[in-house]
């Protein structure tokens, strides 16, 4: 996996952003983020001083960040009463609720996803020239699978395909969650994150319309955003949880 400088800049608001590239006023129009009270936001720099070190490891962080999504989910939030009652009582104390139910620790979760990598060569833990190491695109699916069977994670994760704009909104309403494989991004350059649902905006006069993607990138704790008009080449692996089954 190649990793490209950044020649444009993050995304923390959809909103702003559009407002910049078209100079005009927007709103939000439709925000669909499912999973907005459980996303886990691990990033590469937590983990890069663990053990041996590592490097190139966006792929295991990813990985990571999905399982300790679907971790949270499973133990505070199957349903709609029990996720507002643990909200509500960790809002009320000061504490982040979206730390109610963790029973996995980021830095095991990232050591067992990357050393599982690393035994099945899908992950390479090295730098070579700027041109070689991380995690194999084309054996990422397989990589995903075989993590979640290790945390017993019953999630079915369908064959990578290229993405289609159109059907971000349609996953984001299903509740998937997408595993996105970045190339040449202008920002991202080669990189995988992890997309929880989708932000459509619209100009106040209504001629412009954008979608982003809201994502746990790797590199910031929060959720920031992609413009899918900027995608470029872009590759999906749909994860559908058994709440969606």
């Amino acid at each position: 996996m190649r990793f490209e400088k950044k020649n444009t800049e993050v995304i923390d608001d959809p909103v702003r952003h559009a407002e910049s590239v078209h100079h005009k006023k927007f709103r939000v129009v439709q925000r669909v983020i499912p999973w907005e009270p459980f996303p886990n936001m691990c990033v590469t720099s937590q983990f890069a001083s663990l053990g041996k070190g590592y490097q190139r490891h966006c792929g295991p962080v990813a990985i990571t960040n999905l399982i300790l999504t679907l971790d949270k989910w499973s133990l505070c939030g199957k349903n709609r009463e029990n996720t507002e009652r643990m909200k509500g009582r960790y809002t009320d104390s000061g504490q982040n609720w979206q730390d109610c139910g963790q029973s996995l620790l980021p830095e095991d979760v990232f050591l067992r996803v990357s050393r599982i990598g690393e035994k099945t060569l899908i992950y390479h833990n090295m730098d070579l020239f700027h041109h070689f190491g991380g995690t194999s695109d084309a054996l990422t699916g397989l990589y995903i699978r075989v993590c979640l069977r290790r945390y017993h994670l019953a999630c079915p994760v369908l064959p990578c395909v290229p993405y289609r704009k159109g059907l971000f909104m349609e996953w984001a309403k299903e509740g998937r969650i997408l595993y996105l494989q970045l190339r040449n991004h202008p920002c991202y350059g080669d990189h995988h994150v992890i997309c929880y649902g989708a932000v459509e905006v619209e100009s106040g006069d209504r001629e412009e319309h954008e979608l982003y993607l809201a994502i746990a990138d790797g590199w910031a704790p929060h959720l920031r955003y992609l413009a899918v008009s900027g995608l470029g080449i872009c590759f999906v692996h749909q994860i559908i949880p058994e709440k969606n089954r």
